[in-house]
């Protein structure tokens, strides 16, 4: 299994600190006011190197995970799934 990439390893690869690579990511570059070529090496090297977000952190960050939940008193019974799909 590979190693997951981090906004650390994106900024060593790049030569940045790992606030600057956050905020661009974070799509927060105009509002800080990262170059214009240095944000877009930014997001080449995220792409080149395959970065994907931690979904946990973010929603720890963020106080909201994006996700959607289905409480179900019994899945045994199956006349449940029927009035569901219906």
């Amino acid at each position: 299994m590979s190693k997951k990439i981090s906004l650390k390893d994106i900024a060593e690869a790049v030569g940045v600190s790992t606030a600057l690579v956050s905020y661009v990511l974070n799509d927060k570059d105009e509002q800080t006011r990262v170059n214009k070529d240095t944000a877009k090496r930014i997001r080449e090297m995220a792409k080149e190197m395959n970065y994907q977000p931690n979904q946990i952190a973010k929603s720890l960050k963020s106080g909201k995970s994006q996700a959607i939940g289905l409480l179900v008193a019994d899945i045994s019974n199956p006349f449940l799934g029927i009035s569901l799909v219906r």
